[in-house]
């Protein structure tokens, strides 16, 4: 589970039948070290969400928009534009709740209503949007 807020909007590909909804999360925690000092510190996770159709929730998945996923952790290797190896943690997202902040790419999108049961919006292609 992560909470945190997005770096930028959430972007939509076709991938061989079907969508993944890409975007990125930025978590951030602020602690004493041993010493007493205040350190923030902030990490960055890759995200995916995997639909057959339906991306509308991708609208919602703007830059700044706080929510809270669950997911599956996976190390994820790339080249960066300077020729380096680099790694990064993808979390492919099973569970989404939208907390609040961001607005919609789209001005005339409702903003969603909360769940009675907790909040928590339903899985996979079960998503209301």
């Amino acid at each position: 589970m992560v909470t945190g807020n997005l770096t930028a909007d959430a972007e939509v590909k076709p991938v061989g039948g079907r969508f993944a909804i890409n975007f990125a999360v930025a978590v951030n925690e602020k602690f004493k070290d041993t010493n007493g000092q205040k350190i923030e510190k902030t990490t960055f996770f890759n995200c995916v969400i995997w639909r057959e159709s339906n991306v509308n929730v991708a609208e919602y998945l703007t830059k700044g928009t706080k929510v809270l996923l669950e997911g599956t952790p996976e190390p994820e290797l790339f080249k960066s534009k300077d020729g380096e190896y680099k790694s990064a943690i993808k979390i492919i997202v099973n569970n989404l709740e939208l907390l609040g902040g961001g607005t919609p790419k789209n001005t005339q999108a409702q903003t969603p209503t909360p769940n009675p049961a907790g909040g928590k919006k339903p899985d996979g292609d079960d998503f209301p949007f």
